[in-house]
């Protein structure tokens, strides 16, 4: 796990979680930004983020995601992802 409740010694070691998060945020700035449409996961979640053996993060699951046009906006009422 990135983080624990448990003693900061356990988990991960900071330098690894950071490029975690670092790979997740580049990641979903590809998704957002450099895709056209643009892509939303609206599910982004712990489980969702995938690790290869060299510990670089892969989203994963865009059952829930949403491509977003320039033409369309986003409003709904409905509650989507994970609670």
């Amino acid at each position: 796990y990135i983080f624990t409740f448990a003693d900061e010694d356990d988990g991960l070691d900071w330098p690894i979680r950071y490029k975690i998060i670092k790979g997740t945020c580049e990641g979903l700035k590809h998704l957002h930004v450099e895709m056209n449409p643009p892509i939303y996961h609206l599910d982004l979640k712990p489980a969702n983020i995938l690790l290869d053996n060299n510990m670089v993060p892969k989203i994963a699951d865009f059952g829930l995601s949403r491509f977003i046009t320039e033409e369309k906006t986003m409003i709904t009422k409905n509650l989507v992802g994970t609670l």
